[in-house]
């Protein structure tokens, strides 16, 4: 048997090891994959057994592909392309290669082809290997990790914490990562191998972990999925038992606990459309569910996905000043996915899967209170999201005229009783029946009508449970979205058909309508001085849009609006703005007030100047920009000041300048003309700034005060001392600052001829 191109030495090391199969016709059907650039090649082993080898430029999704449906095993290390074998055509008993299923293979490559090929072309391997990559392939195949991988008992386990495949051959676990082959030496239980204790929390986490990576990896991970887990640990656990049950909803749990972690990690400050929600809403639907714990406990509380979390957030964020949040039950912990991580938060009621424990380092604080709310419990807090359980009551009861004969109903009775009369009140129950979604039916009529009657509803709604990829009672979820107390009830009847959410986009605009109705309804009245002082992120983004839609309101002409001020410091002026730009105004203010807090707060302190200074120089504009300016430079970008003539650019590019130098930086100011440099000059000293400037001007005329023909800054001396820094034999950027702490500059006098070079570095240095 002849390899071609590959040299006479290694074509008889293959013969001489029988590396390749000898086949008895000389043309026999084969798969041509060189529309793919790839090849399939039958080989022997050193052992006898024969197993099918394919290499050449194939993907990582071709791969995965290959490794799920044909059991490929990346064995070998060649350099330039991949080469995987597998037993999938070989006899268990004879180790023969029965036959190859071509089929299968072109379902994967459709562009592929059987055709007649020689022996030759048939056992060649692929003819992008060089010398080297094949002498390697021979070596890994020989060696005992090939024996161990290709043997056709070798079954994939699943994915660790790691993300790494782990595989079984009988009782012996082993790990393929990085070239290495990695195998169990203990028979104690080890997360990295997949052996997990029930009993361990940290062995849980990384099962969930693990079946994460499945997920992301496009597996699809089911309760069946993770009871096939349980089964095959060292301790085998039965999914019908009552700890195997327990341990799938706990890693189920988990699972969600881990997705809610990332996304409060991404998305808690961060602007979300409706096309983000519709991905976070779709990814988080294809998580598993705990059906069987469900079935035996008459309801399984699953987390609550982005879709209700995003109607959270646009709830609370125009809500009165919010200085913690508390959440009821651990269903409820996936409200926290969009959720601002600086509020201290205080979950209470049902803790048993420790999902709060997720999410400890990434919120501001995070205490956690076990409550058994099937009896009355005072709740502290003024904000609070409750997702009430589900499930079968031994008896039923009356509280405050009202028969409970659910769970779910007993629980939101008692949080009602608990909260105060002003509380702002995120209320889920379960619906009546998921495929009657939106209806009130009669179970729940009592219940219903009673919070209607004695609270203020600001909205309704009744979420379908596909969106977190269940179509159980459980997973259907009825909103109320109230405000406080009702002073007297209301005689008014109460909806008995509520709007539906089936869809993220349902959900975007129905999360939209609330924000939009808190807005109109004024939640939050704050006076100025109150706003200068609060540390409420909810209660400035309230104010700034609410102020912003009643300004929308009277556009000034077919193309501009008046502009709404961040700024609190001082009074607004009249000035005006795109219409176009009323939502990017809006989305911008949001941005800055959840990273950096306050904005006055935060531009007082960046600046260092007392108030009455602000007052004096800048208007509210000025301080915007000023404020955005140097929120833009905390964060490595830059900005575009586009003001037209007369808003006061020069006094916002001088308290920049100004900021600089107090944070320690020589400042370079660059303009057109000499007269500009009078301009800016006479900004800074209208600004009272001033006197924290040392100028060095470089110039070709004096600096005279503005509109005045009074030297200001004699143009000979200037050249002195330019000259005195840029034309010594070492540029010394300390003796630089002896003399000067900002430099003025005319673009011509850094372009110009004469040291062009030298003047831009030291410039730039």
């Amino acid at each position: 048997m002849v390899l071609p191109a590959y040299g006479p030495v290694l074509c008889l090391k293959w013969i001489d090891n029988k590396g390749l199969i000898f086949m008895a016709s000389k043309q026999q059907k084969w798969l041509d994959l060189s529309a793919y650039n790839a090849k399939l090649t039958p080989i022997r082993l050193p052992s006898g057994a024969q197993v099918v080898m394919l290499g050449g430029a194939l993907t990582n999704s071709q791969i995965e592909q290959l490794k799920n449906d044909l059991h490929y095993r990346p064995i070998a290390a060649a350099r330039n392309a991949p080469a995987l074998f597998t037993p999938a055509h070989t006899d268990p008993k004879t180790h023969k290669i029965t036959g190859v299923d071509f089929n299968r293979y072109l379902k994967l490559f459709p562009k592929a082809a059987v055709t007649e090929q020689s022996l030759d072309d048939i056992t060649a391997l692929w003819a992008g290997y060089s010398e080297t990559d094949i002498n390697q392939l021979w070596l890994d195949i020989k060696s005992h990790r090939a024996q161990r991988l290709v043997n056709a008992d070798v079954e994939k386990v699943g994915l660790n914490r790691k993300g790494e495949p782990v595989y079984r051959n009988g009782a012996t676990r082993f790990i393929y990562s990085n070239n290495d082959l990695i195998v169990q030496r203990s028979k104690s239980s080890n997360p990295r191998f997949m052996q997990y204790s029930t009993h361990r929390q940290d062995d849980m986490l990384a099962a969930a972990q693990g079946f994460l990576h499945e997920t992301m990896e496009g597996d699809y991970v089911d309760e069946k999925r993770i009871e096939k887990l349980l089964a095959d640990m060292d301790n085998p656990v039965h999914p019908l038992s009552k700890e195997g049950m327990a341990a799938t909803k706990h890693i189920v749990g988990l699972i969600r606990g881990l997705v809610i972690q990332d996304y409060n990690a991404a998305y808690d400050k961060a602007d979300i459309d409706v096309e983000r929600l519709r991905m976070l809403s779709e990814q988080f639907a294809t998580l598993p569910h705990a059906t069987r714990y469900g079935k035996q406990h008459g309801s399984f509380n699953p987390v609550v996905g982005p879709d209700f979390s995003y109607i959270a957030r646009r709830f609370f964020e125009v809500s009165d000043n919010i200085k913690d949040l508390t959440l009821v039950n651990e269903s409820s912990i996936g409200a926290l996915s969009f959720i601002p991580n600086q509020y201290p938060i205080h979950l209470v009621g049902d803790t048993s899967n420790k999902l709060h424990q997720l999410l400890e380092n990434q919120t501001a604080a995070l205490q956690s209170t076990s409550v058994d709310l099937t009896r009355s419990t005072p709740l502290k807090g003024r904000h609070v999201i409750a997702v009430t359980n589900g499930g079968n009551l031994p008896s039923e009861s009356t509280i405050n005229g009202v028969r409970v004969t659910r769970r779910d109903h007993l629980e939101a009775m008692n949080i009602l009783s608990a909260v105060g009369d002003d509380t702002q009140l995120l209320l889920a129950v379960e619906g009546d029946d998921p495929l009657r979604t939106g209806e009130v039916l009669d179970g729940s009529k009592a219940l219903h009508e009673y919070i209607f009657a004695n609270y203020h509803c600001h909205a309704l709604a009744e979420m379908g449970g596909e969106l977190i990829g269940s179509r159980t009672a459980a997973a259907t979820k009825r909103i109320y979205a109230i405000t406080g107390r009702r002073p007297i009830a209301t005689t008014a009847p109460a909806p008995l058909t509520l709007e539906v959410i089936d869809t993220p986009e349902q959900s975007y605009a129905f999360a939209t309508t609330l924000a939009e109705k808190a807005v109109d309804h004024g939640l939050t009245e704050l006076s100025k001085s109150e706003l200068q002082e609060t540390t409420s992120i909810s209660d400035l983004i309230a104010a700034h849009q609410s102020a912003v839609r009643q300004s929308s309101k009277f556009q000034i002409n077919e193309f501009q609006h008046r502009y709404v001020p961040i700024t609190n410091l001082v009074e607004p002026t009249n000035g005006t703005i795109p219409r176009a730009m009323l939502t990017a105004q809006r989305e911008v203010a949001k941005k800055i007030m959840r990273d950096v807090g306050n904005p006055d707060q935060f531009f007082m302190s960046e600046m260092g100047l007392p108030i009455e200074h602000i007052e004096e120089a800048f208007d509210a504009e000025q301080i915007d920009a000023i404020t955005q300016a140097i929120w833009r430079q905390k964060n490595g970008k830059s900005m575009t000041l586009g003001d037209t003539t007369g808003k006061g650019k020069g006094r916002v590019l001088a308290a920049l300048l100004y900021w600089s130098i107090k944070n320690d930086q020589i400042p370079v100011f660059l303009t057109a003309r000499n007269g500009l440099l009078t301009d800016i000059w006479r900004d800074v000293c209208e600004t009272k700034l001033d006197n924290y400037f040392r100028p060095m001007f470089i110039t070709s005329e004096d600096v005279k005060a503005y509109g005045s023909s009074d030297v200001l800054f004699d143009q000979k001396q200037q050249a002195q001392t330019v000259g005195k820094h840029f034309d010594a034999p070492r540029f010394d950027l300390a003796e630089v600052r002896k003399d000067c702490n900002v430099v003025f500059s005319t673009y011509s006098q850094i372009n110009s001829l004469a040291d062009t070079y030298k003047k831009r570095s030291y410039v730039v240095a």
